[in-house]
């Protein structure tokens, strides 16, 4: 494909872009909004890096050793970016890792080093259960969540100014979108040997792993864990209000989409990765109470 002398950061953070702004708009447009031209492409290649690479360990018809190879050469590129060794590839997107690793080299930010280092380990512990039954206990998936959540918030800090530096923030948010994002994408997921039920409930509910998206006892789990994804929310938002104003605004736009989300599986149900007849009503009073909900969670957000 391409080398290093055809892959200029330029070139690089111009097609990161076009990617970004075709497979994130919302991301794109935020970017574009708020975060200065000199950051703005450092968004679009980590964005997509990432995109990319969590693309690659879901398709299922990549195996278990690729994967495996692959997330072992990003933690190789990550240390020869880190030491300045000379870096050539023939995969366009491990260019994006590279230059964003030059980034916080250059701008003295390699206290983020780690929580992208967290990321790829989370990756890991996907490939890990894949090689098994696609399952994490509620111990592997505290951990991974935590993992992959405060890690993907830390390095949102790198685009965002904030009043105090990055290690005097305390807390994260991230774990409210997964579950909803986990719920909507849920047969995706197991099309791709993930299953985002935890092994304990797995067993409490009754679940077949080996046919999961034929029993319909998982509508009992969502509905019995439902409030607790609402209790997410809810310290989240607690966590969100001790954040700077652009910080607050940012988030807040992303938990839009996923109250609606969330909220309409009451009106059917609790029924999800499944085809449902939508109803007139039902998406009426789902949008009203939405509505409600997102302007009570903005207001607990932004009032002191």
């Amino acid at each position: 494909m391409q080398n290093q002398s055809q892959l200029s950061l330029n070139q690089a953070i111009k097609t990161a872009e076009k990617e970004t702004r075709k497979r994130g708009f919302n991301l794109w447009l935020v970017a574009k909004l708020f975060i200065p031209k000199a950051k703005r492409g450092y968004v679009y290649l980590s964005h997509m890096y990432f995109r990319w690479l969590d693309d690659f360990v879901d398709n299922p018809q990549n195996d278990k050793a690729a994967k495996k190879n692959l997330i072992s050469r990003q933690q190789e590129i990550i240390q020869m970016a880190d030491s300045s060794s000379q870096f050539s590839t023939n995969i366009e997107k491990e260019y994006y890792l590279y230059y964003f690793i030059k980034y916080l080299n250059e701008n003295r930010q390699t206290y983020f080093l780690k929580y992208l280092c967290n990321i790829i380990k989370s990756f890991e512990m996907d490939i890990a259960r894949l090689e098994s039954d696609g399952i994490f206990s509620r111990a592997e998936l505290t951990e991974y969540l935590d993992l992959l959540n405060e890690a993907i918030f830390r390095l949102s800090l790198i685009f965002i100014p904030t009043k105090d530096g990055p290690e005097k923030i305390k807390g994260f948010i991230g774990n409210f979108f997964w579950y909803i994002l986990t719920i909507r994408d849920f047969k995706e997921d197991v099309k791709s040997g993930f299953i985002n039920i935890s092994r304990e409930d797995i067993r409490i509910f009754n679940l077949n792993a080996g046919n999961i998206l034929a029993n319909s006892n998982r509508f009992l789990w969502l509905r019995e864990n439902f409030s607790k994804i609402i209790a997410i929310m809810d310290e989240e938002s607690t966590t969100l209000k001790k954040m700077s104003l652009l910080v607050k605004f940012i988030w807040l736009l992303s938990y839009f989409n996923l109250f609606g989300e969330l909220n309409r599986l009451k009106y059917y149900k609790y029924e999800f990765a499944t085809e449902i007849n939508k109803q007139y009503w039902k998406e009426i009073k789902s949008f009203i109470e939405s509505t409600v909900i997102c302007l009570r969670f903005s207001i607990k957000v932004l009032l002191k």
